[in-house]
């Protein structure tokens, strides 16, 4: 906005002026009453103060000063624990998932077809702590399967372990979502059940399933 001083008959005076600049800042402040009455208002009025107010250059960093940052963050905890976990997994991703037992369930007892379920029990907590995401494990003692013989009188050729499990190749993320009572089958995972009535013999997952 421009103010002019026409010519006028009568001279200007000290009071006129003084006068004059009553008026515009009395203007001023109406306006900016009416725009500050909004959030809009207020926002526009913010941002046109920031656009016009003078910026305080920042001076750059000489090389040294860049270097003495650079070491600062070498010897930074917090750097270091990023760069080992960034490593590590790095390392994992190059490295090739073997597989390994995920115990479904196990029953121990008579195997028989049609056998009375008192005759049975449940050992899958056994074969969970002796084999479970091992590649390899042995049959547990019948004492340590249930913690007694349901089918004392039973012969070996009908008394044993039957074992439900997968070989599952995966991280510690899919792995923590198996556990569970009862555990939780792995998609896109077979599903095994052998039966075994010696102690000597073992479950082992031999190949890496996709």
């Amino acid at each position: 906005m421009r103010f002019e001083i026409a010519h006028a008959p009568t001279p200007v005076t000290v009071a006129g002026v003084v006068a004059l600049g009553q008026g515009v800042h009395s203007y001023f402040r109406s306006w900016v009453s009416r725009w500050t009455k909004s959030a809009c208002g207020i926002c526009l009025l913010i941002g046109a103060i920031a656009h016009y107010a003078p910026l305080r250059a920042q001076p750059a960093a000489t090389p040294a000063e860049i270097k003495t940052k650079i070491e600062d963050l070498k010897d930074s905890t917090i750097v270091r624990a990023a760069l080992t976990d960034l490593s590590k997994k790095i390392s994992d991703a190059g490295t090739v998932s073997v597989p390994r037992i995920h115990v479904l369930g196990a029953t121990y007892g008579d195997l028989r077809t049609g056998a009375p379920k008192w005759r049975t029990c449940d050992s899958t907590t056994a074969m969970i702590s002796s084999c479970e995401r091992t590649r390899g494990c042995n049959i547990p003692t019948p004492g340590n399967l249930c913690g007694f013989d349901p089918a004392a009188a039973a012969s070996d050729a009908i008394e044993g372990v039957a074992v439900t499990y997968q070989c599952v190749s995966g991280d510690d993320f899919l792995w923590a979502t198996l556990g569970g009572k009862p555990p939780k089958p792995a998609r896109g995972f077979d599903i095994y059940t052998g039966q075994f009535k010696k102690e000597t013999q073992s479950i082992a997952c031999l190949q890496v399933e996709r």
